[in-house]
Order: structure tokens, then sequence, then C-alpha cells
């Protein structure tokens, strides 16, 4: 090649790298020759081309151009003016920028931040790193704006009980992306006059609104709503007691659980639902859910008895809470789980036919039932919660599933006329206080296949450490701890009102906090010099104890560690009985 061809080659060739590097990072793909475009290179070849496009987040464009397949496309980042509201800050272009081979737009995206909202809360980052929730406020204005956005992600969510009884407060205005309200989020806020919910809200929790006393709702046709200047009725907030038909707006999409029902049944004899809402339906007697999986609300004067219609799997919390009428229920077989308070204080309520399949019942499900007399868990169920059957005083009989693995605190408290109780197969936790108050048990017995506990016929026992768990209150009045059990736990002989001796064996050696907390018939007790100390409340208002025996020496029973409230409230205690003599309290 003579000089001057060598000089045409070079200048072909910086012509060729300038056309495929504009916008882009230098072409190193193939020749090809197809659409949608091509340049010719005076050859039978061609480079082809495709349209790049760079638009910003409100679809203005910002830059154009034609590249070859492989180059890989730029733009300069954009800058986005501030608001009044807001601020921005360049992310990341969307979808992510690859090398071309196709016709592509690229739309900006930016970090968004609030500029003007109330400090004193706090934002939590969900786990999708991509929005946020607000919590924990505790400033003491009474005026307060949400950010609607916080560090350049939307906030989407009120934690539960976030503005709870801040009494101060009279007006909230929320994020403009809000999608949730957690339980208790505004309930106590006695001054809280307005509140215009976003039409992006899809739940709202239990009792968000309880107590808001000054808060104006729009009513209609037997609702309390809240919403907003295009949806007033978009959330179903409150219940009237003053109606006896509640009807359904088309608009409404949000229901507030156990919304009204704190103190008292509505008195609605019929529910009904707008044909053209898409949210909810009804029987006639009860709201549910838009394709009847989840029943909301009953209408608490349509009858004393229900079938639950079939297909139905879960009990809203509070769904029949307050019902005086309601005398008798039928679950269906496909029902899963009744939630917190669904037939709370359902006075006259006598039977309860539950069903196979059943696996849940929520918190104080079943608590102040006070004629229900017997219950029958079926295997399915696997957990009952914190004082789901509280409170029931004809409760006379309970049978538990093989399949339930937990007993929560308070499950079967002051059930006074429960007499017995059997162990099922697969539980293996179970709380002291799950049968707190319950003055006419007499007797436990333990399916020989449970590997957690045994029992002595009077007392449960854990397997794993030996330990007593609780106590039949009516099982007799003197007691003697078989040999082997090495320690009493947290409140083993609570609130116990038969029990009047009992006697320690040396095995025993630790005594937890509140062993026998209120005790009230308690007058003597008998323990050995194995015990290693006497943990606070220990004898807690035992009021009758008179005599209290230590198998161990005065100068033992100096040395024994002894919280200062050890005896708080045992007045009638006044000295120890060692084996070498007497100490004085």
């Amino acid at each position: 090649m003579n000089k001057k061809n060598k000089i045409r080659f070079v200048l072909a060739l910086s012509t060729l790298l300038s056309l495929t590097s504009c916008g882009s990072i230098a072409y190193s793909g193939p020749l090809l020759s197809s659409n949608p475009s091509s340049t010719s290179t005076g050859s039978s070849s061609a480079i082809t081309r495709f349209t790049i496009t760079f638009v910003d987040d409100d679809g203005t464009v910002l830059q154009t151009e034609q590249l070859p397949v492989g180059a890989l496309p730029t733009c300069v980042h954009p800058a986005k003016k501030e608001d009044s509201e807001n601020t921005y800050v360049f992310k990341e272009w969307s979808p992510a920028i690859v090398p071309v081979k196709e016709n592509a737009t690229y739309r900006a995206v930016y970090l968004i931040s609030s500029k003007n909202y109330t400090v004193g809360g706090s934002y939590r980052l969900h786990d999708d790193g991509a929005s946020y929730t607000a919590f924990n406020y505790g400033g003491i204005e009474t005026s307060i704006v949400v950010a609607s956005y916080y560090q350049g992600y939307p906030v989407t969510a009120i934690g539960g009980s976030t503005f709870a009884d801040k009494e101060r407060i009279t007006e909230i205005v929320l994020p403009k992306k809000l999608t949730t309200i957690g339980a208790y989020a505004f309930s106590g806020c006695k001054a809280l006059t307005s509140l215009a919910i976003p039409d992006t809200i899809t739940s709202v929790g239990y009792e968000a609104f309880y107590n808001c006393k000054a808060l104006a709702f729009n009513d209609k046709d037997g609702g309390h709503y809240l919403g907003n200047t295009n949806n007033p009725y978009l959330v179903l907030a409150g219940l009237s007691t003053l109606d006896k038909t509640l009807a359904i707006p088309a608009t409404t999409k949000v229901y507030v659980e156990r919304a009204g029902k704190e103190t008292q049944q509505t008195g609605f004899s019929s529910i009904s639902v707008d044909a053209k809402n898409t949210a909810f339906s009804s029987d006639g007697r009860a709201l549910f859910n838009h394709d009847k999986t989840t029943l909301l609300l009953f209408a608490e004067l349509s009858g004393t008895s229900y079938v639950i219609p079939d297909g139905v799997k879960t009990l809203a919390n509070g769904a029949f809470a307050y019902d005086t009428s309601l005398l008798g229920i039928t679950f269906p077989s496909s029902l899963k789980a009744l939630e917190k308070e669904a037939f709370y204080d359902c006075t006259h309520l006598a039977q309860a036919s539950i069903n196979e399949g059943l696996e849940e019942i929520g918190d104080t499900a079943f608590g102040y039932c006070a004629l229900l007399k017997e219950i029958v868990l079926p295997d399915s169920v696997t957990s009952i919660g914190i004082n789901a059957f509280s409170d029931n005083l004809a409760l006379t009989s309970i049978h538990l599933g093989a399949n339930l693995t937990e007993l929560k605190a308070g499950s079967f408290a002051r059930c006074g006329a429960l007499t017995s109780l059997a162990i099922p197969e697969h539980l293996v936790t179970l709380s002291p206080q799950a049968f707190e108050d319950c003055t006419a048990l007499a007797s436990f017995s333990v399916d020989k296949a449970n590997t957690a506990f045994h029992s002595d016929g009077r007392s449960l026992f854990n397997k794993a450490d030996q330990s007593l768990i609780t106590y039949a209150d009516a099982s007799g009045s003197d007691y003697t701890i078989p040999d082997g059990i090495t320690s009493i736990q947290v409140q083993g002989f609570f609130s116990l009102s038969h029990l009047v001796s009992v006697v320690l064996p040396t095995s025993l050696k630790t005594l937890y906090p509140q062993s026998f907390d209120h005790c009230s018939a308690l007058t003597n007790i008998s323990l050995s010099n194995a015990i290693t100390a006497f943990p606070a409340d220990t004898f807690f208002l035992c009021k009758e104890l008179t005599t209290l025996t230590y198998r161990g020496t005065q100068a033992e029973w100096a040395k024994l560690e002894k919280a200062y409230n050890w005896a708080e409230g045992c007045s009638k205690l006044t000295s120890v009985i060692c084996t070498d003599g007497t100490v004085s309290l």
C-alpha cells in the first residue's frame, strides 16, 4: 500500500469510529446487513443501528440517537428542579442500560425527599428496600405532616399505635402513597378533627380510630366513613348504633376491623353491599370480603343462630364481638382461622360447632362467653391464643385436639366450672398461667405419648427439667410435691384458693418469682435446705401463711439468698422454724 492509499485508509477508519462512538462506548460488534436501519460502508456489508431514547420521568425526551448493535448507550444525568413539596436527585435509568440489540427507551428515576414534614417520629425501611413505614411519633405538635417521601423512597405505611393517645393532635396530613395504617394507629387522638385518607389505601388495622371522639366522619346508611374529596366513603371506619341496617356503597374499599364495636353491639338486622362494589359482598346477615373467604362483620339482630357459609376461611377480628343475641354458631369445613376476639363477649352463646380443618384460634376469640358449656377442638387445631377461652364461667368440659402444640397464658383463665383437663399427645408448650383462677380444676391427665409433660393427677410437670408448671387448685388442701421435682416455675402455684399446706421435697432446689403468689388459703409450707434462694414475691400476699418450716439450721437460713420482698404481704408470718430453733422475721 502506497503512502496516499495509507492516508485514505486512516481517514476512512477515523470517520467510521466517529460514527459509532456518538453517545455510546466505541462499537466493537459485527458488521451486519439487516433492518431496521443500515449505514453503507461502500461494500456489501452494513452496520445495523437502532433508536435509543432517553426520557425524563414525565416523558420529556432528553436524547435520541441511532446506535449500532453492541454499543453501550450513555446520557448525561438529568437534573430535576425541586418544587414546593419535594427535592429530587437522579438515581438511575429504568430499565438498566444494556448494550444495543433493539430499539429502547430509558426513563429517568429520581430519589424523592419531602421538604416539609413534622420531625418527631421515625421511619423504618421495608424489606423491599424501596419504601418506608412511619412509626413511633413522640412530638408535641398539634398539626402533623407525615413525609410522603423519606430518603428518596415513598412512605407507604403508618405503623401500629404510631399516634396512639396523642391527645394534642388536631390535624394529620398523610403520605400521598399510603397503603397501610396499622392497628391502633390513631386510637385515643381525642382532639383529631379531620383526616383525609388517600385513594392508595388498601388496609387499615384493628381499632385504628378508636376513641377519636372529635373526628368528623362521613355518615351514610349505618356507617361512619373516612376518605377524601373524591371519595368520602373510601374507608368504613365506624358503625352507627342508631340505624338498623348497614348499606355499603359502591366506592368503599377498606373495612377497619372491629370498626365502632369497642364497647357494644350495633343493632343491625341486615347488611347489604352495592352491586358495583368490588371489595365486599354480603348474604344479608354478614359482611364479607368480595370473594367471601373472610367474614368481617355479623348483623347481630339478624337471628339467634347462624351457619357460616362454606368457603369462608377466616373470621376477622371481632366479627361477632358483643353479640348478645347469638345463641349458636356452626362452622364450615373450609374455616381455617378465628382471629382476635372473633366471639368476644357473646354473652348468650351456648353452642359452637367447631369444624375439623380449623387450625388457629386467636387471642380472646371466645373470651367472656358466659353460657358456653362445652368445647370440642378438632385434631386440626394447632394453636390457641392468649385468653382464648378466658372467663367462660359455665365451661365444664374442654376437649383438646391431638395436634394442639401450645397453650398460652390465660387460655382457660377464670373458667370457674372447669374440673379436669387432658393434655394431648403433641402439646409441647404450656404457660403456667393457662389455668389461672380455675378454682374448680381438680385433676390433670397427660397422653402417654406426650414427650413434654407428665402428671401425678394434681400437678403438671415438665419432663425435660422436672419442673412443676402448674397445680390443680381444687385437687385438695394438702399437697406433697413428688420427690425428683427440681423447681417450681414462675407462678406455679399462682392465685390458689384451696391449697392450705404444701411440702417441698429435698430434690427441689429452685423457686422462681411468684412461685406461691396470691395463695389465699395457704397456712403452712415446709421446704428443705436444698433451696438456693427466695426470689421476688415468692409468697406475695399469702395473707394466711403462719408457719414456714425450713429443714436446715439457723446458720443455713441466714446464708440463704432472699429478695427484699420475698414474703411481702404475709402479715401473719412472723418467724421461721429451723432444725435448731426459730428465727424471727
